[in-house]
């Protein structure tokens, strides 16, 4: 029995061990690898190259392994271990999550690759938006058309060089309109849904159900004297005032004055929260400011916030 041990039992052994471990390794690395971001990913898995090289280097040049080369290893395998049991439990990231039919679509210099993005009728789509442009802020909103009366979808702004997968939500046939938020005018386009002419029967656009609606605008606040010039100072992804007071049907001036250094900033009035755009120019990045004239609305209260980080808000207030 000894003899069957030693020459059948322990020869076996090594490889079931060597397979085990393997396997223990790719499962562990695999839940990490999926549980970080994608640039993150990669950074790990070149580590991790780098380690198992270096250890099967340490292995090879000794012929037996010391106490010390032991206990590190057994250190990098129970961190590795318990690195994928955690990764287990965070899951994959989010956009590893994120389902329907995939469309692709990148920016670069300003501009985006297509004039046109062509979905499938009343089916999620799954937009995948590359931003190669370096230190810029790009991002895809949809919209029923090229008034931006009607918003459909607004996906996160990111930075590049970067990538996101947009959930988009089913569309009805027809054609739509889409542009980048923070240069609407060099970078738009055309979605084209279910129709090979983009247009449904009878000529019209019909707009997703339900469309974005508009939320009831909060009473009117006890405010200053009505104004036709004013100055709002945006600081610190925050606007300096949280109420406007201004003149019923005027000409106004406005200036903003953008003191977040390299952080677009923009301010757009609109009829409530939600509600269709009343006034609104494009970002520009700090410092700096810029000066706009445009015509007051009716009396009335209204909305106000920057379009790019919509935790800067506020209300209109129309005499």
């Amino acid at each position: 029995m000894e003899e069957f041990r030693k020459r059948i039992l322990t020869p076996l052994s090594f490889p079931l061990r060597a397979i085990v471990f393997v396997g223990v390794l790719v499962i562990s690395l695999s839940r990490v690898l999926l549980a970080v971001p994608v640039v993150g990913s990669t950074l790990i898995a070149l580590i991790a190259a780098a380690e198992i090289v270096g250890i099967a280097f340490v292995l090879s040049a000794t012929s037996r392994v010391k106490p010390a080369q032991r206990a590190l290893l057994l250190v990098l395998g129970l961190a590795l271990l318990g690195g994928g049991v955690a990764s287990a439990e965070i899951g994959v990231r989010h956009e590893e999550l994120v389902v329907g039919v995939p469309v692709p679509i990148s920016a670069k210099s300003i501009a985006f690759d297509t004039k046109e993005l062509h979905f499938p009728a009343d089916t999620k789509v799954s937009l995948h938006f590359t931003n190669n442009d370096i230190s810029v802020q790009h991002n895809v909103a949809i919209f029923t058309d090229q008034s931006q009366s009607g918003l459909l979808f607004r996906g996160t702004l990111i930075t590049g060089p970067a990538s996101i997968p947009y959930a988009v939500p089913p569309l009805k046939p027809g054609r739509y309109y889409f542009h980048c938020d923070v240069h609407p005018q060099q970078m738009n386009g055309s979605v084209i849904v279910g129709t090979a002419g983009g247009t449904p029967q009878g000529g019209t656009i019909v707009p997703t159900a339900p469309p974005v609606t508009e939320t009831s605008p909060p009473p009117p606040p006890p405010g200053g004297a009505a104004v036709t010039s004013l100055t709002v100072v945006a600081k610190n992804t925050a606007f300096d005032v949280n109420q406007i007071v201004l003149k019923a049907n005027s000409t106004i001036t406005l200036t903003l004055d953008n003191q977040d250094p390299g952080v677009p900033h923009n301010l757009a009035i609109l009829t409530a929260e939600n509600g269709t755009l009343i006034f609104r120019k494009d970002w520009f990045p700090g410092p700096a400011k810029e000066t706009w004239t445009f015509t007051s609305p009716a009396p009335g209260t209204y909305f106000f916030h920057c379009e790019v980080h919509f935790n800067m808000k506020g209300t209109v207030i129309v005499r």
